[in-house]
């Protein structure tokens, strides 16, 4: 476990700047104290941001004054865990800073160089590629062809890696005497320069950690072989960090190189073949972390390596570095990017990724024993077997049918899904509600499709939305749809009833762009797959509130009943209109506020469980203290996402029930 020197009474820390980026408003900065602590700062002016951009350098001591909290994981499985992120960084603290002050600009010589180095490479026009080739820097203007690189399966070599190491001591033992002690020492002393420049990451200190026990091997006549050094390598890392283990690079790096170093070739093949050999090898090892990080995996990977892996470190790599010698060189890697990216682009829109859901424990061992024994045996049955599970892995979902609610925690704002044998309704997506503010304050965020429908959905091993049901065109409720549409496959979208309102038209105008059909939902009942809806508010009101659709439907003799953000009115009328309505869950209306939630309408429903879909410490004072005691005072279950995170009901026969919570049984990778 990481141990720290700070606690939560910590108020202030002094420390030199290791890291920091200016986005929009908010400063993000890592100092390294007594020990590493991450910040976050928010200007309060246009000119505060431009004067301390310009003032802030790496190494520079300064001071930072705050509050000290503890990184918190994920609410939703399969959302990316930011904990153990930080924590694989031997980071233990986030401050929320009140203030910050520059305690001394002497910065010494290695950071001097850094920043000059970092400033050189941004006066050029491919800048950002640069970094990207030349130290694993992505910008927000890369991601994109990231999400390419990752697709086709190459993101690898713009990763900072063993690869790097190896092309650069080849350049220095070029110039140098390669049997010399000093050689060794120069080689090591640019090497550790060079993960400083790269922050340590994992995949280059692996390799540099090896590079120097084979050298030290050499000089001292050890009997060890690559292999052991590589094990007792593996494990000073965990020593020194535990969190390694979550780290996506560590796992990559160590796992590659023990099979590669275990099944390599003999060295008489020719390049090509083996360069495959290595490429599949590699693909092979490494597909039980891609499916339970990417969920999918591009088939074609071994072959694309094939073209990637010379090209990006016979030419674009070397360039990245000559045109830091000789600028006027800049056109040659230019040209060299825009045939990687058109190339890429290309292949891209070959149909050869498959999805995958995750893999729980006994999947994942199986596959690996596949892997081993494909890799070790060479037997087509054992690759038959192979194919056959992906197969069986590919349709799991549906071959394997479950009858489920969820309530994912998306904040201050709702979205559940509904599964019913190979049925999948997501009723509502969330959405940040934004601000208007200036151009300088605005900043990317991750949106919550990215960071949690989508990723639940691709690792439940969903491969498309029997609909989306939207039950008011409210931010909160229907921002995400922008989002999700084009990102994964909707069948058909349904809106309420009433006019459109500007988010609800945007929406539309996506859907039929994406040749996805779209209605509002005027009838009474709905069936949609094995679910059947009853939609039970069928009156139009002035307030876009009180127009939400209110879902009632039943899964495996469970009623359930959504009431969106109706309000008190809506409820009054539902009496009027029912003499009974039996409900077992009932997602409460509008978050828990006190429009909604009447004694008479509890009193005639009777649910044993009251779902509150919620953001922790939201503005709205949401739920209200009233709405809680209600149900409280009715002995009503209670399940709030801002205090248990996802919320999921299992139903089976016979009433049949289990409830899970949060990121239960979700392992994130980094």
């Amino acid at each position: 476990m990481n141990f720290t020197k700070y606690n939560d009474s910590t108020t202030s820390i002094n420390g030199n700047i290791i890291n920091y980026k200016i986005e929009g408003n908010q400063l993000q900065i890592i100092i390294k104290g007594k020990e590493k602590v991450i910040g976050f700062y928010y200007f309060k002016t246009e000119k505060e941001m431009k004067e301390l951009s310009q003032q802030l350098k790496l190494g520079m001591k300064i001071e930072l004054s705050g509050t000290l909290k503890n990184p918190t994981g994920p609410s939703n499985p399969y959302q990316f865990n930011y904990m153990t992120y930080l924590k694989s960084r031997k980071i233990n603290w986030i401050m929320e800073i009140d203030t910050l002050s520059i305690k001394s600009k002497k910065i010494n010589v290695f950071y001097q160089i850094k920043n000059k180095t970092l400033n050189y490479i941004e006066s050029f026009h491919e800048g950002s590629n640069i970094k990207l080739f030349l130290f694993g820097i992505t910008d927000i203007q890369g991601e994109e062809m990231m999400s390419t690189y990752r697709d086709l399966g190459v993101s690898h070599l713009m990763a900072v890696s063993g690869s790097h190491i190896a092309i650069i001591v080849d350049i220095i033992l070029f110039f140098l005497p390669k049997k010399k002690k000093t050689t060794v020492v120069f080689c090591v002393s640019i090497l550790f320069f060079f993960a400083f420049l790269v922050d340590f990451t994992p995949s280059v200190l692996r390799a540099i950690v090896m590079f120097f026990l084979i050298e030290i091997k050499k000089i001292m006549h050890w009997k060890y072989n690559s292999l052991e050094l590589l094990i007792v390598t593996f494990f000073i890392f965990l020593i020194w960090n535990p969190y390694y283990w979550y780290h996506l690079g560590f796992l990559y790096s160590f796992l590659v190189s023990f099979s590669l170093i275990y099944f390599r070739q003999d060295n008489k093949v020719s390049y090509i073949r083996k360069l495959y050999h290595c490429s599949l090898i590699s693909f092979l090892v490494s597909m039980p972390i891609t499916i339970n990080y990417f969920y999918s995996i591009n088939v074609l990977t071994p072959i694309f390596n094939i073209i990637y892996i010379p090209y990006v470190s016979f030419l674009v790599f070397p360039l990245s570095i000559i045109i830091l010698i000789i600028p006027f060189a800049e056109p040659f890697f230019h040209l060299a990017i825009v045939l990687l990216e058109w190339f890429s682009n290309l292949l891209n829109s070959i149909p050869s990724k498959i999805s995958f859901g995750y893999l729980d424990m006994i999947s994942l061992l199986f596959l690996i024993a596949l892997i081993i024994g494909i890799l070790y045996y060479k037997k087509r049955i054992l690759i038959l077997l192979l194919v056959l599970f992906l197969i069986i892995h590919h349709y799991h979902f549906y071959l394997f049918p479950t009858t489920e609610l969820i309530s994912f925690d998306v904040g201050q704002g709702d979205a559940t899904l509904l599964i019913q044998r190979d049925t999948v309704v997501l009723i509502d997506t969330g959405g940040k509600i934004e601000f208007k503010q200036e151009d300088w304050k605005k900043r990317n965020t991750i949106s919550i499709t990215d960071s949690i429908l989508i990723p639940y959905l691709k690792a439940r091993g969903i491969h498309s939305l029997s609909a989306l049901i939207l039950t008011h065109g409210d931010q909160d409720h229907a921002g995400e749809a922008l989002n999700l549409i084009g990102r994964f496959p909707i069948k058909k979208i349904y809106f309420n009833l009433g006019d459109s309102n500007e988010l609800e038209l945007l929406i539309q105008h996506k859907a039929t762009k994406e040749n996805i059909s779209w209605n509002h939902l005027t009838d009474l009942t709905l069936k949609v797959g094995s679910i059947h809806f009853y939609s039970i508010n069928q009156k139009q009101y002035t307030n876009e509130n009180n127009n939400s659709l209110v879902l009632y439907t039943k899964l495996q003799e469970r009623h359930i009943l959504l009431m969106g953000d109706a309000s008190t009115e809506v409820e009054k009328r539902i009496l009027e209109e029912y003499s009974t309505l039996p409900v077992d869950i009932l997602k409460i209306g509008h978050h828990g506020s006190k429009t909604s939630t009447s004694d008479l309408f509890l009193d005639f429903v009777k649910p044993n469980f009251g779902i509150i879909s919620v953001g922790l410490k939201n503005t709205y004072g949401h739920p209200s203290k009233e709405v809680l005691e209600k149900l409280y005072k009715r002995n009503i279950n209670v399940l709030m996402t801002s205090r248990q995170g996802m919320i999921r009901f299992i139903f089976y026969q016979e009433k049949k029930y289990k409830i899970a919570f949060g990121a239960a049984n979700a392992l994130a990778f980094t």
